[in-house]
Parts: C-alpha cells; sequence; structure tokens
C-alpha cells in the first residue's frame, strides 16, 4: 500500500526547502470526512503560503497533487493546509451553512448564501444532503454563483 502521506511530507518539504520556508513537517487530519494534510510554518509564511483568496494555497495544492500523481502513477484528491487554516475554513462554511439552513427551516423560506468557490459550494451541499427538509442548489454563473438552500417540507 502506498504512504501518501510520506509522499505528501517528501513533496511539500522539497518545494519549501527550495522555497526557503522552514516547516514542522505535515499532519495529517480527518474533517468532515476529508483528508487534510496540514502545513505547519510561522505566522509570517503563512500568509505568504495561504495568499490572497486562497489563490496560492490552491496553486500549491495543486502543484502538489500534481507531483504526487507522477510519483506514484494514481491519481487521488489530496488537500494541502496550512497552520490549519483550511480546517477552520471548512469548519466555518458548514457551520454557516448549517445556521442558515435553521433559519430556512424556522422561516419556511428559501435562502441564498454568498458566491463562493466550487469547493465550498459543495462542502454546503454536502452538509445539508441528509436534511429531508432541505433542498441545495446553486444559481448564477461564474464568480457570482452561489448556494441556494430550500423549505421542501
Amino acid at each position: 500500500m502506498v504512504d501518501i502521506k510520506k509522499h505528501v511530507e517528501d513533496i511539500t518539504t522539497t518545494l519549501l526547502d527550495k522555497l526557503g520556508i522552514i516547516h514542522n513537517g505535515v499532519e495529517e487530519n480527518k474533517v468532515s470526512g476529508q483528508t487534510l494534510y496540514c502545513i505547519n510554518v510561522d505566522a509570517v509564511e503563512s500568509e505568504f503560503l495561504i495568499g490572497e483568496r486562497d489563490d496560492v494555497l490552491r496553486a500549491i495544492n495543486m502543484l502538489v497533487s500534481r507531483m504526487l500523481e507522477n510519483k506514484i502513477n494514481e491519481r487521488n484528491r489530496i488537500t494541502i493546509d496550512v497552520n490549519d487554516y483550511k480546517k477552520k475554513k471548512i469548519d466555518t462554511v458548514v457551520e454557516h451553512a448549517k445556521a442558515q439552513a435553521d433559519k430556512v427551516k424556522e422561516l419556511k423560506h428559501e435562502v441564498e448564501l454568498q458566491p463562493a468557490n466550487g469547493y465550498e459550494r459543495m462542502l454546503v451541499h454536502a452538509a445539508l444532503a441528509d436534511d429531508v427538509e432541505l433542498e441545495t442548489g446553486s444559481i448564477g454563473e461564474g464568480a457570482d454563483r452561489r448556494v441556494v438552500i430550500k423549505f421542501v417540507g
């Protein structure tokens, strides 16, 4: 069996060493049924690794995923996190979705959430999927795409 964590750690260590960023290894965390590989670095460098609107973190994630795929000749869905940033964001998105779902049930009226990227919309849909009183869907185009939560009884 392939040790994904070991390969992710090797790849991120090589990448961060080349960038001159000191880190404390890679931790494996489970959040909402998803495995996150968290790189722990100091606060100043974490801002650099996350970037504005997660753009650098998403790029690192794609780069590490492709490097891993080339190394082990199989595709794995991995998520790179920095100082639990992604974990906290997942928790925030899911908590907000559940709070809005409660509001929809109370008012029996649909609610449109703020625009979100595809990953965040997927988290909302997954968080509310088992609630038989609700239905979720996405509306809008591009950067304006958002989740709508509807009461169905």
